[in-house]
């Protein structure tokens, strides 16, 4: 799995004549879960990656993207121009699994950050702690988890 990016760059085909520029991209491999692919972060949880969501800058300014392969969800701070991608001390979440499926992977697929602090509260038992969930889940099977 690869996740990457492209910047537009206009060159001029080879006559000098920036009436005939072509666009063109220069890619970067951000993340892969193999080397040969020569990322800047190998990450072996990245695979089959389906939802990506941004924590905003003043929140911490993560990249979320969803591993449907491994049940998890991977971090990333940076970008492609000014800060190369890494990863701080906030690397995995595990995403729940459905109840009803509890020796099955969660299969992460949609993603999606929230600000709010009364919206899709949750709960857990040990610790006892309550609070609004800031980033939601869907899997593959149906379940919704925060």
């Amino acid at each position: 799995m690869l996740v990457g990016a492209a910047a537009a760059n206009p060159i001029t085909g080879g006559s000098g004549n920036p009436g005939s520029a072509l666009t063109c991209y220069e890619v970067t491999v951000l993340v892969s879960n193999n080397a040969v692919y020569r990322p800047q972060l190998v990450d072996e949880l990245v695979a089959n990656a389906w939802g990506i969501s941004l924590r905003p800058a003043g929140l911490g300014g993560h990249w979320w993207i969803n591993n449907a392969a491994s049940g998890t969800v991977t971090e990333y701070v940076g970008d492609v121009g000014t800060t190369p991608l890494f990863q701080d001390a906030l690397k995995t979440v595990l995403v729940a699994q459905s109840p009803s499926l509890p020796d099955t992977p969660a299969e992460p697929t949609g993603i999606v950050f929230s600000g709010s602090d009364t919206d899709f509260v949750v709960s857990h038992a040990g610790p006892v702690y309550t609070a609004p969930s800031r980033f939601i889940f869907c899997t593959a099977n149906g379940t919704i988890s925060g």
